[in-house]
């Protein structure tokens, strides 16, 4: 949810959506592990149970694919936050603290023939 405050609004509404199914996904399971021991007589035993471990296996990938998106947006939180620290403790380098003085004096030769062609 924290996610979401930092998108674009497109971006925000995908990760709505994949929300949605993430949770629909896991009210299908439980009632994949409620109906399985029940079974069905088309169905042997044996496939329902490689059905189950496949949908089981497959929503694991899905928790641990939320682990690491979430665990992805904390360390962009973490740099954020490290880069504004860096920036308030970067001490200006010796070009950046220089007044910008204009020199006065002769012309480069380049500048000098450029004006003398310049005048009839």
């Amino acid at each position: 949810p924290t996610l979401l405050t930092h998108c674009p609004e497109a971006l925000a509404d995908a990760f709505r959506a994949a929300d949605g199914y993430f949770y629909r996904s896991l009210s299908y399971l439980q009632v994949m592990r409620d109906t399985a021991p029940v079974g069905h007589e088309d169905i042997n035993r044996n496939q329902i149970a490689l059905s189950l471990a496949l949908c089981e296996n497959l929503f694991l990938m899905l928790v641990q694919q939320r682990a690491a998106l979430n665990a992805a947006y904390a360390s962009l939180q973490d740099l954020g936050g490290l880069g504004a620290v860096l920036e308030a403790l970067r001490v200006p380098t010796p070009a950046e603290d220089a007044p910008v003085v204009k020199k006065k004096g002769k012309k480069s030769k380049a500048k000098a023939e450029k004006d003398k062609a310049a005048k009839p």
